[in-house]
């Protein structure tokens, strides 16, 4: 997953740089460097992030929870998608500069300009969810889903079991049961 990452932020920001700042190259040359890093992009986001409602949940979730938690996730990452396909035109419209009182060439540039910037965000929420994915998705090679959390010890804080009346318990390090009060999607997803 983290090449897939590594591959689609440098594709985007490569994609980027290209659209929004390389003006001065031929357009022929532009628009192939942009078109190769888009495909570049779409291979690293098949590869890796493109893989975490079906793969990651299935491997993170446990097993008693996880058909609830896919019909509650699943929605809102496709309103997510529709939400963010409904604004970008808009979005590059508006980060371009773009203005209707412009001659063509200058809507061609602002238009450009605004996906170059749209890509550059695009790449850099992509390093961020990189670096999100390294220090907080658990390594599940080799282990049952039922146990991961337990293998790792940057887990085993959150090993979460609910009980009837919303009441959390804590698994910790040494062992020992903490009982909590906190509101979690836990309780609302699975309950005994």
């Amino acid at each position: 997953m983290h090449i897939g990452f590594i591959i689609s932020t440098v594709c985007l920001i490569i994609a980027a740089f290209v659209l929004w700042i390389g003006t001065g190259m031929g357009t022929s040359q532009q628009g192939d460097i942009a078109v190769l890093a888009m495909l570049g992009y779409m291979f690293g986001f098949a590869i890796g992030v493109g893989n975490v409602c079906w793969v990651i949940m299935s491997e993170v979730l446990p097993t008693k929870i996880r058909s609830k938690a896919f019909g509650l996730f699943l929605p809102i990452n496709w309103s997510c998608a529709l939400i963010v396909g409904l604004l970008t035109l808009s979005a590059v419209d508006g980060l371009g500069g773009y203005r209707s009182s412009m001659s063509d060439d200058e809507q061609l540039d602002a238009q450009q300009r605004g996906v170059g910037i749209i890509l550059l965000i695009c790449g850099v929420l992509s390093f961020v969810s990189l670096v999100f994915s390294y220090y907080y998705i658990p390594e599940t090679l080799g282990l049952d889903p039922e146990e991961f959390n337990i293998k790792d010890d940057r887990y085993t804080n959150n090993i979460i079991t609910s009980s009837s009346n919303h009441n959390l318990e804590r698994t910790t390090d040494s062992g020992r049961t903490r009982r909590t009060t906190s509101i979690s999607l836990v309780p609302i997803i699975y309950k005994e």
